[in-house]
């Protein structure tokens, strides 16, 4: 019977990635070798240029084994910086799944088994991640020093990372469990993103760097590995079994009362809040801004800005005003919403343009709208006008490049796999610009061309994404 569920969540696992390879690496432009030959020379020119950088660093600063470890254990609390960060990107994501993961009720499985293998699949995610991320210090340490860090490079990133996602996991399915008993589900997702958060901020802003000092004393002091890298202490005291059994152990029980605490489970439930009729007449921009403001992931995402600002403000962290950028992430998603209302455009006369730049305003309207209070309070308390006007052409920067995403890779049927795989390309890219800025050691000016050349090609490539979506919709519907 226990073999039988491992395999029913093997299968639904696998289910899943090949959902992720059909209808993300097989649509859009990831079915082109071409394109997926380009994303793989980026990675590799981005994976080996920050592993030359970080040679140079571990031979110019002629480091001992000793300062190798200590940087090694400072690096972890990085690590966990980042999963921290992936995993509130994912639950973010995953707030829109909609009905792409209703088909998994729809298999002779359990409400359990569907989410050990959702908590598989994050996990997996993740580690992509962190190993991407890492990479470039993994290879630099071994054309340096040779194996003789890789039982540590284990323990710091790898072991540190699932296990801090994993207690990341509980305390979301823990907030998840109250949000059902106290019956306020509508809201659960804005509450339980709002509250781990609110965890990252203060770890960040008041527990990261007391651990790295706390890290950095024990060193200094010839006190060896501190406790707070747990494994790595486990190694250096015993060996490296120990640290692997208690990984097991640890990993192990996390999990299992994770996909033990019960659950309601996604509902689906109104996507849009009624603004009750209007007579007055609507135009076409007036309808593309009522679709955003209407549509209640708007108000999620409203609700988590002025909750970051908010905390930030009580922080006294003056760029608190730039979470207006989350309100930015719908535009993934604005052509599926939308798409209704192009229907409309095409029985009639459809341009491309027009349809983009309504897009792109109505998002900019309702970014605007939403920022004037966060903008008021930050002036009134900080008094940096250079802040809250740099909001607006960094919140439009943002609007079009993830417009730029959602056109393509289309997140139909509200498919998480193809906004999370176009946001990765596009960070990829971003990067690698970022990365040949840095070494060609260019201005403000060519850093603000390098920005709107961005913007170009994105407006540009947005626009061909309409006219073949558009003319592939015509196409099946006459072959229907």
């Amino acid at each position: 019977m226990r073999f039988n569920r491992i395999n029913k969540i093997t299968e639904l696992v696998k289910l899943i990635w090949i959902f992720f390879e059909r209808k993300v690496l097989n649509y859009g432009l990831l079915k082109h070798k071409f394109f997926r030959l380009i994303i793989s020379t980026i990675i590799l020119f981005f994976t080996i240029s920050l592993a030359v950088i970080m040679y140079r660093f571990w031979t110019e600063s002629d480091s001992s084994v000793m300062q190798t470890t200590a940087v090694l254990d400072v690096y972890s609390c990085t690590v966990m910086m980042w999963i921290f960060v992936c995993f509130l990107f994912i639950k973010i994501l995953f707030m829109k799944t909609g009905t792409f993961m209703k088909f998994a009720i729809q298999f002779p499985v359990t409400k359990r088994e569907i989410k050990i293998a959702i908590l598989v699949f994050e996990l997996s995610i993740s580690l992509i991640v962190i190993s991407f991320i890492s990479m470039s210090v993994i290879l630099s340490l071994i054309f340096k020093y040779g194996i003789i860090f890789i039982s540590r490079i284990i323990c710091n990133v790898f072991f540190m990372s699932i296990s801090f996602f994993l207690i990341l996991e509980l305390i979301y399915v823990v907030i998840e469990f109250i949000v059902d008993i106290l019956n306020i589900t509508k809201m659960k997702s804005v509450i339980m993103f709002c509250v781990n958060t609110a965890l990252l901020m203060m770890m960040y802003f008041i527990g990261y760097n007391k651990l790295l000092d706390s890290l950095l004393f024990n060193y200094i002091d010839k006190k060896g590995t501190s406790k707070i890298v747990f494994y790595a202490y486990l190694m250096d005291k015993y060996n490296f079994l120990i640290p692997l059994i208690a990984f097991f152990i640890f990993a192990g029980t996390l999990s299992f009362v994770i996909v033990n605490i019960p659950t309601v489970g996604n509902e689906l439930t109104n996507s849009y809040v009624n603004f009750g009729k209007s007579n007055k007449k609507i135009n076409m921009l007036k309808s593309y801004f009522l679709n955003v403001a209407r549509n209640i992931d708007s108000y999620n995402y409203t609700f988590i800005t002025y909750f970051i600002f908010l905390f930030a403000t009580i922080l006294k962290f003056e760029k608190g005003v730039y979470s207006i950028i989350i309100l930015s992430i719908n535009g993934i998603y604005i052509y599926i919403q939308t798409d209704s209302i192009r229907t409309i455009q095409i029985q009639k006369k459809y341009k491309a343009f027009c349809d983009y730049l309504n897009m792109i305003f109505s998002q900019m309207i309702y970014m605007f709208l939403v920022s004037i209070p966060m903008v008021v309070l930050s002036l009134c308390l900080f008094g940096n006008i250079k802040n809250c006007l740099l909001i607006y052409p960094t919140g439009l920067f943002s609007i079009v490049v993830f417009t730029f995403i959602g056109l393509i890779f289309p997140p139909k049927r509200e498919n998480p796999f193809s906004a999370l795989i176009g946001i990765c390309v596009m960070v990829l890219v971003s990067l690698s610009i970022l990365l040949v800025c840095v070494f060609l050691n260019l201005g403000f000016f060519w850093s603000f061309v390098v920005i709107m050349a961005i913007m170009g090609i994105c407006v540009y490539y947005s626009l061909l994404g309409l006219k073949y979506l558009k003319g592939s919709e015509r196409y099946e519907r006459k072959k229907i």
